[in-house]
């Protein structure tokens, strides 16, 4: 019976994978990174790389490590995480993935228009002062 691997063991062997790495490679650096007695085999890891069984997992270990009240709200959410991660799987930055989930989530919350002006506010809150390179060259000509 093949042994079972943590989900962050096989988000991991995924992003190597990802990054070009052999089979082989993969499977050496999960034993090291985890601390395991044995590598994962290359069937295995092949199956992780699966939409389906990944996302599974991967939305079972999120439902444990949540609140009492977590399961109830996942199970609202689990169409839109399963397609991050299985859009993360396939190679896009889970960054950016849970960025857009995470607007989406407060554009519910607050509506459109409240959102961009949070939005805006945030942009001008973070952009440095602005200069006026001209007077600052003009200036350094007449000294």
């Amino acid at each position: 019976m093949p042994k079972k691997y943590p989900v962050e063991s096989r988000l991991f062997a995924v992003q190597k994978k990802q990054e070009g790495h052999s089979w082989d490679r993969v499977a050496e650096m999960v034993k090291e990174n985890f601390g395991l007695d044995r590598s994962p085999s290359r069937r295995q890891m092949t199956k992780w790389v699966t939409r389906d069984s990944l996302s599974d997992a991967a939305l079972k270990e999120i439902g444990s490590r949540l609140p009492a009240y977590g399961p109830e709200w996942l199970s609202t959410q689990q169409d839109v995480l399963a397609r991050v991660f299985a859009e993360g799987v396939r190679g896009k930055d889970f960054g950016i993935l849970m960025a857009k989930w995470m607007f989406s989530q407060m554009k519910a919350m607050l509506g459109p228009e409240r959102l961009e002006t949070a939005w805006a506010e945030f942009r001008q809150e973070e952009q440095p002062p602005a200069t006026n390179y001209l007077e600052h060259e003009e200036g350094g000509k007449d000294q």
